[in-house]
């Protein structure tokens, strides 16, 4: 993409050319300032080019190479964590010296900022229970965003599962991590075996974040049935009398 300028290059020199182009790959942005004519190479007091966008974040650092058209200028867009998703554009400008006018390329370079699916890892603890018991399991969902610039995910988060009961839900942000823990009481009903996907943790879509969920495995075992070993029992039959120890005599 280019704009086209007409500037007095000063007489008797004749009319000149400068056009500014630039072309974005990702987060690395590269310009392209070029000139006709038979005059120097353009000067400027601080970075040859400055980048700027619609999009909140820094352009640094911004490298140029070259003295002769055309000059290549390149710099490493970073937006902020908290840019919403959506279209924005950069824009690549020359403020002009004693021989050239400012410059700058036209504002339909776009890119986009695109929601992320946040990575979701449900683990139940302890990992499996006993048949017939209600005793609670501590459920902990993590959230966990795709790069070390993105915020974590702020979705409305549920925990879910076929049957039981879940309470006391809360959740906490570390950088680009988001961690709810819940308490699950199960209804001590099932039979013994392993619960495919029994316990689901999701959460809504939200700023730069698709809907998500995980789900976890429900293992019921057997309870374990104590046995113990008991003595032999005593005689309990009536005392011997000390007569009846006594051989009659005839």
């Amino acid at each position: 993409m280019s704009l086209v300028h007409e500037i007095d290059y000063g007489t008797p020199r004749a009319r000149t050319e400068k056009t500014v182009t630039l072309t974005v790959d990702g987060a690395a942005v590269t310009a392209t300032l070029s000139w006709t004519g038979s005059g120097p190479a353009p000067t400027s007091k601080g970075a040859l080019l400055s980048f700027t966008s619609t999009a909140a974040g820094t352009s640094v650092p911004v490298v140029c190479l070259g003295n002769t058209s055309p000059i290549i200028c390149g710099t490493l867009l970073l937006p902020v964590v908290n840019d919403p998703a959506g279209v924005y554009t950069i824009t690549a400008s020359y403020a002009g010296d004693g021989n050239y006018n400012a410059a700058s390329s036209p504002q339909t370079n776009n890119f986009s900022i695109t929601t992320d699916t946040p990575f979701v890892n449900l683990t139940p603890n302890p990992v499996s229970v006993l048949s017939g018991s209600s005793a609670p399991v501590t459920l902990t969902a993590i959230f966990t965003g795709v790069g070390p610039y993105d915020a974590a995910p702020t979705g409305a988060v549920t925990f879910s599962a076929a049957t039981g009961s879940i309470s006391g839900q809360s959740c906490n942000t570390s950088g680009d991590t988001l961690t709810c823990t819940v308490s699950y009481k199960p209804s001590g009903k099932l039979a013994v075996g392993t619960y495919s996907n029994y316990i689901t943790a999701s959460m809504a879509a939200a700023g730069d974040y698709k809907a998500a969920a995980g789900s976890a495995n429900l293992t019921v075992i057997k309870m374990t049935t104590a046995s113990a070993s008991h003595p032999p029992s005593q005689s309990r039959g009536k005392p011997v009398r000390e007569q009846d120890r006594l051989t009659p005599t005839g």
